[in-house]
């Protein structure tokens, strides 16, 4: 992914860069672990891997002697790598970095400037050798100066805002890509499992299957391609909800429809596993809500059962209507989640 917002690199615990996209470039020297100013890598290697994200804060990179940069970002450990996830206006904020190095630089270069004429005054004054005249011109010399000073601290104060502007949108853009691409991950597996699984079958044996049974397999991927694009559209729409740009549209519907939809999508990720999917729900069961997050949150719940849930297991899918909500429960014959992890989940 090209983007001036988003930067990623993952690194091996030893300290070796393995990726790293543009904008994360742009950010580090020659030697990328020692472009971590703070924290240091060193310190991120160390935190404990038992909880993912280990990292989640600011991350200032660059170098002692140069302007550096931070970046709000997370920082990911899995198989003995780390994953460094960040967002930040590359250009925009290595601009602004770069104005207020110059402008601090001018009013360090002021401050000696205004130092210099102080001593110039005093040793004059010192030894009473100036004219009237020749004073006047020094006081305003010095008036001058601080004019010049209040401006560019004035100025300063102008580009700390918008800098302070642009993190903020900045940071609510990155909380929204950090859904964004937990959800990618975790729901276009099933569609692409379905499609590799078929095409790696008559990739291998198309020469013994019949030509009803090719374009049975052609069907099925064709189901696990649109399966794909829907997943990707909801996606889509779900992002925009994130940005206000997508209302909820909340609307009456019919539970039992819903749960066959969610099965479907889910068939083909359980029949690899030989998994049976049972529904208890009554026909005339209907929820109030929007259709496709209902059923985005399913299909979630769905394919993560089926994932920790052995070979010939059962998931059960549960639906019942209160007073005032409807409750859904998926139940799973897998290994569960332990007691002590069950708080960090609500």
């Amino acid at each position: 992914m090209r983007s001036n917002a988003f930067c990623i690199a993952i690194f091996t615990l030893e300290g070796k860069m393995l990726y790293c996209n543009e904008a994360f470039r742009l950010l580090i020297k020659n030697d990328p672990v020692e472009s971590f100013v703070n924290p240091r890598f060193e310190e991120l290697g160390k935190l404990t891997k038992e909880i993912n994200p280990i990292f989640s804060g600011i991350i200032t990179l660059g170098d002692c002697y140069s302007v550096n940069t931070s970046i709000e970002a997370r920082v990911y450990y899995k198989h003995n790598q780390l994953l460094v996830a960040g967002g930040v206006d590359v250009s925009q904020l290595l601009e602004y970095n770069m104005m207020m190095h110059r402008l601090n630089r001018e009013n360090s270069n002021m401050q000696r400037e205004l130092i210099k004429k102080t001593r110039t005054i005093e040793h004059y004054v010192a030894n009473i050798k100036l004219s009237n005249e020749e004073l006047e011109r020094i006081n305003q010399e010095y008036a001058t100066v601080n004019e010049e000073l209040v401006a560019s601290n004035n100025e300063i104060g102008i580009l700390n805002k918008k800098l302070a502007d642009s993190n903020k949108q900045l940071n609510e853009l990155n909380a929204t890509k950090d859904k964004f691409f937990s959800i990618i991950a975790h729901d276009l597996r099933n569609p692409f499992n379905s499609l590799l699984g078929f095409s790696d079958l008559l990739k291998r044996n198309a020469a013994n299957y019949s030509t009803d049974e090719i374009v049975d397999f052609a069907n099925d991927m064709a189901t696990a391609s649109k399966q794909a694009f829907q997943l990707v559209d909801n996606l889509l729409e779900w992002s925009r909800i994130q940005r206000g740009i997508l209302v909820p549209e909340p609307c009456s519907i019919p539970v039992m429809e819903l749960i066959n939809e969610v099965k479907f999508i889910s068939a083909q990720q359980a029949q690899l596993k030989k998994i049976s999917i049972r529904c208890e729900v009554d026909e005339d069961t209907h929820t109030f809500a929007d259709r496709e997050m209902t059923r985005m949150i399913l299909r979630n719940l769905v394919s993560n059962a089926i994932k920790f849930t052995p070979e010939n297991g059962t998931i059960v899918l549960k639906v019942k209507n209160t007073e005032t909500d409807t409750h859904f429960t998926v139940i799973d014959s897998g290994i569960g989640i332990a007691p002590e992890h069950l708080e960090r989940l609500f």
